[in-house]
């Protein structure tokens, strides 16, 4: 939802009654120094960063709510990172607060602030508070990704769908679970279908909910990019009802993630070449992920690559744009390999997996 003007004009407003202010360094907290996009500056406590707003109180006692968009570009990658400060009130547990809906003796409808559990027989709230947590989570991660593929749900709240067994689910739900596959998120449907007794925290669940989360997005979405953010957040771990982007070191995650899931050293580089990988569709990526040259991992390890390491120009932010005027898969991914023929692109893509002491004997 984007900000009304009379947000802006009390921007403007707070700026004209507080005139031209000596402000405290940025390392002084709760208060940070920022400015607009015209270099007018304001000190400001962050209180929330969602959905590409920021709340921010004035030192006049104000609280008010922007797009992003309206601060100078350094301001924008600040609040894209920001996180409440140790000790504070987590917004996860505030908005994973359940409030019933509905309950009959053949369904249960409980609600968060962005998902709303569909629950097949009686459930009570204290079955699902551990997961809508999790859930919630995993929901604020995206805001700490570095590319804008923000939440949005088709209908007021992002559905899941729960059944009591696992019986339950495999007639219901017509689909097949593997033994290690806790859901599954049903495009068709625009659900994420579970059976209760699977609903526990794990990197498998985090990766079906943010499947939920891209939603309708996967249908314009590049498939590697979209499985790469699935697996990114997968590989985040939930500490104190919070999943943790390291955006300071976000291979640390993705290495244990990586050796994790399939196996892969550091001495195991993915085989699959970032083109390669980009001319997968979506059943190759899920389905054969595991196999022979580990799509996903190459996937997620393309995405670290182009995201965090190879910042020359604006090559995320330009393919992301070429794909939503609909240019073809090829030409956008060539904007984002900056025209790199793919062995250069591929040697490149090694030389920054391998940790340093390996990077050293590599170059020799």
């Amino acid at each position: 939802m984007h900000p009304t003007s009379n947000h802006v004009n009390r921007w403007s407003v707070c700026l004209a009654t507080m005139g031209i202010l000596t402000f405290g360094s940025l390392a002084e907290e709760p208060w940070k120094e920022v400015k607009d996009i015209r270099g007018r500056t304001l000190t400001v406590k962050i209180e929330k960063v969602e959905n590409d707003n920021v709340t921010f109180t004035t030192k006049n006692g104000k609280t008010h709510t922007l797009a992003i968009t309206k601060f100078s570009l350094t301001d924008q990658l600040a609040f894209r990172k920001w996180k409440p400060a140790p000790g504070s009130t987590s917004p996860v547990k505030a908005d994973a607060t359940l409030a019933e809906v509905k309950s009959t003796d053949t369904q249960t409808v409980l609600r968060t602030k962005h998902f709303e559990y569909d629950i097949v027989g009686q459930a009570k709230a204290d079955q699902i508070e551990e997961i809508a947590q999790f859930f919630e989570a995993i929901y604020h991660a995206f805001s700490e990704l570095p590319i804008d593929v923000t939440p949005k749900p088709a209908e007021s709240h992002f559905q899941v769908k729960v059944y009591l067994t696992d019986s339950d689910f495999e007639i219901s739900a017509q689909e097949d679970l593997g033994a290690e596959q806790p859901a599954v998120f049903n495009l068709g449907k625009n659900q994420l279908l579970a059976p209760l007794p699977r609903l526990k925290p794990s990197p498998a669940l985090a990766r079906e909910v943010a499947y939920t989360l891209l939603g309708q997005q996967l249908e314009t979405l590049p498939p590697w990019l979209a499985v790469a953010v699935t697996e990114t957040i997968a590989a985040a771990p939930y500490q104190q009802d919070a999943l943790i982007v390291d955006m300071n070191d976000p291979l640390a995650n993705m290495k244990e993630h990586l050796a994790k899931v399939y196996g892969l050293t550091a001495k195991t580089i993915p085989s699959l070449p970032p083109t390669a990988v980009a001319a997968l569709d979506y059943r190759k990526l899920r389905a054969e992920g595991l196999e022979g040259n580990k799509s996903r991992s190459s996937a997620l390890i393309s995405f670290y690559f182009f995201a965090y390491l190879d910042r020359k120009g604006k090559g995320m932010e330009n393919y992301m744009r070429a794909i939503k005027v609909g240019t073809a898969p090829d030409e956008a991914f060539a904007t984002l390999a900056n025209e790199r023929e793919a062995d250069v692109l591929g040697d490149a893509l090694k030389v920054a997996y391998l940790p340093k002491q390996m990077r050293i004997a590599f170059i020799q």
